[in-house]
């Protein structure tokens, strides 16, 4: 233990550098922590489930306003019946309490009590915390073949069947990826309220010239999520390329509040002000985005030109910077 304490220290360094980074980049959301202990013990039996059985998996899985309390009861429930039945079980195979803490514990910066980000589970955690479970099927499945050793000689058949059904679910799930709208689509299909997956839908659309089905998932992502401002400011813009400018200011300026410290989402709100000769507004805007990042040539450029301007319709107002 003692020589592990300079690995503890840089753990936790990298803990706290991460949730200050994240947080100003506003990556930190404002749950209670009742709503984050219940998603944790719930991740937990998700994790185990798809580990398990592959199946139902998504590229992003967005966090709930609100879990189901008898479900978050009963996951706690199950982990602690499981708990009990290793540690019971530790004196003859103490390889299950190994893999069992080795799975719990290992999931702790990640489990989501203290909450980075919208999703509430991510597949890619489980790389390490998955390898206590593998422990714990292995070494408990040797005993169970000790109890029964007349049995032993059907363990590699059904070692292939498992595996076979493992490569056919596994293939199935490499098939969304073949493209952004598939995996996406996807992930929307088998989640519910998924704005991160919404949002990232519109915007393979956007990309593959169909504003229209995009226009749809903006608005289902805001719908899902008013809070999330990416997809408010995507709805803006797309708003905008229909024509459609009163709504979209609407929704940029909701954007621009929910991320004040984005310097380029401040440009922006001044730059579809300009258009609309909102000078005011628009210089507001620039100042906004120039007080957050000094260093912004384009704003710093629109400011001086909207100062040095006379007053009148603008004509040759700046492009959007791009996200």
């Amino acid at each position: 233990m003692v020589e592990k304490i300079p690995f503890f220290a840089l753990a936790a360094a990298g803990s706290v550098v991460t949730f200050l980074v994240q947080k100003q980049g506003g990556a930190i959301w404002s749950t209670s922590i009742d709503t984050r202990i219940e998603n944790a013990l719930l991740a937990y039996v998700r994790y185990i489930s798809k580990l398990v059985w592959p199946q139902d998996m998504a590229i992003v899985y967005s966090y709930p306003r609100h879990w189901p309390v008898m479900a978050a009861a009963g996951a706690g429930v199950l982990l602690l019946a499981w708990t009990a039945l290793f540690l019971v079980r530790a004196r003859r195979n103490p390889a299950l309490l190994f893999g069992w803490l080795w799975f719990l514990g290992t999931l702790v910066p990640t489990i989501g009590v203290i909450q980075v980000g919208s999703q509430s589970i991510a597949d890619r955690y489980t790389y390490i915390p998955g390898i206590g479970i593998f422990i714990l099927v292995a070494w408990g499945a040797a005993e169970l073949m000790d109890r029964w050793p007349d049995r032993k000689k059907f363990l590699p058949i059904a070692a292939a069947l498992v595996l076979t059904g493992w490569i056919g679910v596994t293939s199935i799930q490499l098939g969304y990826w073949r493209d952004s709208i598939a995996l996406f689509y996807h992930a929307v299909a088998v989640t519910t309220d998924n704005y991160t997956a919404e949002n990232c839908l519109g915007k393979a659309y956007e990309k593959a010239g169909d504003n229209v089905r995009a226009l749809v998932c903006y608005q289902e992502a805001v719908k899902a999520e008013p809070r999330y401002p990416q997809a408010q400011f995507n709805l803006a813009t797309c708003l905008f390329d229909f024509g459609r400018d009163q709504e979209g200011l609407e929704h940029l300026r909701t954007a621009a509040r929910l991320v004040p410290q984005d310097a380029r989402i401040q440009y922006d709100l001044g730059t579809y002000f300009l258009l609309h000769n909102d000078r005011d507004d628009a210089e507001k805007g620039f100042r906004a985005a120039l007080a957050l990042r000094p260093d912004f040539p384009a704003a710093k450029e629109q400011l001086d030109k909207l100062l040095a301007a006379a007053p009148g319709p603008v004509t040759n107002a700046p492009a959007p910077a791009p996200h």
